[in-house]
């Protein structure tokens, strides 16, 4: 479970706790991921603190449970981006991972993501508190999920309130 909060904060308890709470209720085992902000101060690329995080608790989770047969996740408005950019980016390894641990997601659920950095499809203050101000025209298409998408990447359920902008999504990108 990845919550959202705009990369300024993390919505821990209606994003986090309380869908991983309903998930357990129903058998599944759940897991909540409090990853680093992105920060300058404590960070050499602070668009990629929040990924090896990410990509750390499915290392984690794969080697501290192997009986368990496949490893998910699910994100939520910028934890959805994250959630996404694991998705996408999950050949290369941003953390030390001698084992060669899967980092893929067998499967993923992105509700209401920022899904792009595009600047007529992204939430704004996202966009700036994980890849800055200004950034270049490659720092935004690497880290627009929507334009990452491969094969190989696993099975994802997308859910969009509002389906306009995937559709303006969608028109951009043909």
């Amino acid at each position: 479970m990845i919550p959202g909060g705009g990369y300024a904060h993390i919505a821990m308890d209606h994003e986090g706790h309380a869908v991983a709470q309903e998930l357990v209720r129903n058998g599944y085992s759940a897991y909540v991921l409090q990853y680093r902000l992105p920060s300058p101060n404590i960070m050499r690329d602070k668009s990629i603190g929040p990924l090896q995080d990410a990509q750390q608790a499915v290392q984690l989770i794969r080697t501290s449970n192997p009986q368990f047969k496949k490893v998910g996740v699910i994100g939520f408005s910028a934890g959805g981006h994250l959630a996404s950019t694991l998705v996408t980016k999950f050949k290369k390894e941003y953390i030390p991972n001698p084992s060669h641990v899967s980092l893929r997601p067998d499967f993923a659920g992105l509700i209401y993501p920022v899904i792009s950095m595009q600047n007529d499809v992204t939430h704004k203050g996202s966009k700036i508190n994980l890849i800055g101000e200004n950034p270049s025209e490659e720092l935004v298409q690497l880290f627009s999920s929507d334009l990452q998408v491969s094969p190989e990447v696993c099975p994802v359920f997308l859910c969009m309130p509002k389906m306009t902008n995937l559709f303006r999504l969608k028109t951009a990108t043909e």
